[in-house]
């Protein structure tokens, strides 16, 4: 036979039970009644039909008055803005666009930079340091550590030239011992003129030595070197140096 649950429904609506052919029993509302048959594949059929013939709608004139309530809510919460407002928009608006706009490179160029000559720092050649340590007009500072300053060094007098590692600037400072150099014109050298060019800029923006007197030597004791000027150096390293 066919299988139909029995589903439970409130009200006046008919309930269906298992029969043992293609139809139902049609049990009757609590209170009255009888039951009849049905046939199930009428019923079925009947419902494909209307589920096919079924289509949507609304009543555009609620849809509208709905609509009409939420624009009046939305428009009692919106206040006028201020010519004051206005105006504090427009110029955020173009901030925002100004910083969202890529800045050409000859922007870049100029921007102030703690290296710049306008900054105070300045750098020497080492031909033009060479010149002034012949002329005994300026002193070097050798930033580099004590084990490679004692291995090789400019050739200089030997009042001319000192060691002061970089990473002791700090016990240097704080001892006194750089205001004993303020009178002096001063070359920072290093290796390759990177770590000479920040010990110029702490020296002269933080530990207070005149900008005027305190050079960084381009390119370090590499390019002096392959610039032919003379070197101090151990025994062990003097069949190395041409």
């Amino acid at each position: 036979g066919v299988m139909v649950p029995v589903l439970p429904r409130v009200g006046g609506h008919r309930h269906l039970r298992r029969t043992g052919s293609s139809t139902v029993s049609a049990l009757p509302p609590e209170g009255g009644g009888r039951e009849r048959e049905v046939d199930l594949e009428s019923l079925l059929r009947q419902g494909r039909e209307e589920s096919e013939d079924f289509v949507f709608s609304f009543d555009e004139d609620d849809v509208r008055d709905d609509l009409d309530w939420i624009d009046s809510k939305f428009e009692a919460s919106i206040k006028p803005i201020t010519e004051d407002e206005k105006e504090s928009l427009a110029e955020k608006s173009k901030e925002i666009e100004a910083a969202a706009t890529p800045r050409p490179r000859e922007e870049e160029d100029h921007l102030e930079s703690a290296y710049s000559e306008s900054m105070g720092f300045k750098a020497i050649s080492v031909q033009d340091l060479h010149d002034s340590l012949a002329r005994g007009s300026m002193l070097l500072i050798d930033i580099r550590s004590r084990d490679e300053y004692n291995r090789y060094r400019a050739r200089t007098f030997p009042w001319q030239s000192i060691n002061i590692p970089f990473g002791e600037f700090s016990a240097w400072n704080r001892s006194g011992e750089f205001q004993k150099y303020k009178r002096f014109k001063l070359a920072i050298m290093c290796t390759r003129g990177e770590m000479s060019a920040q010990a110029t800029v702490r020296l002269t923006r933080v530990y207070g030595l005149d900008g005027d007197k305190v050079r960084h030597v381009e390119g370090g004791i590499n390019r002096w070197v392959l610039s032919g000027f003379g070197v101090e150096q151990t025994d062990l390293l003097k069949d190395k140096w041409v």
